[in-house]
């Protein structure tokens, strides 16, 4: 992620009006999404807003190396709906925080806020339209791969017989630690 520019920087000193670009890779293309009302052109695409991003829930300005989970509300059409029913596990979004000028387009180079792989999609009816909530992870979560046995002395013996790492285990796990740079 880069530096906010200096045209963002200056509208956020401005106090101007701000929304969220959301773009979503799913299998039957790229849809954009943005947190005001109509259409917006900006960067050679169309956003749809009058509610089209219903909301992005799990967004956190920590800086550690963690998992979020983060849940995208959608309002939709039919035609999503029966999209939807593809796999969009492992697929990609984006959402970034956008500034209007005084004629209320976007101030270039929004900042990138969070970027997720999707999970899972479901839907429900919600104030008389459709809505599909779909979760996704940030970070690395896809480095947090099932184990493929129990680690345990009996299966490190059976890999690398003799070895005695796994005696010490128990006691490793309430030993202090102090450490002190030289």
């Amino acid at each position: 992620m880069r530096a906010a520019t200096t045209a963002v920087k200056q509208a956020i000193a401005d106090h101007r009006p701000t929304l969220l670009l959301a773009e979503f890779d799913f299998p039957w293309g790229v849809e954009r999404y943005h947190s005001g009302v109509g259409t917006l052109a900006y960067n050679g695409h169309n956003w749809h807003g009058t509610g089209g991003l219903a909301s992005v829930g799990g967004v956190s300005s920590e800086t550690s190396a963690f998992i979020q989970t983060i849940t995208f509300n959608l309002a939709v059409d039919e035609s999503t709906i029966l999209a939807m029913e593809g796999e969009i596990r492992g697929r990609e979004a984006v959402i970034w925080m956008a500034w209007l000028d005084e004629h209320g387009q976007v101030i270039p180079d929004p900042v990138e806020i969070v970027a997720a792989k999707l999970d899972v999609a479901s839907q429900k009816i919600e104030g008389g339209g459709q809505v599909i909530t779909i979760t996704g992870q940030t970070g690395f979560y896809t480095l947090s791969a099932p184990t493929r046995y129990l680690w345990s002395n009996d299966q490190q013996q059976f890999d690398f017989p003799g070895d005695t790492g796994w005696d010490r285990a128990p006691q490793n796990a309430t030993k202090e630690v102090t450490w002190s740079p030289p």
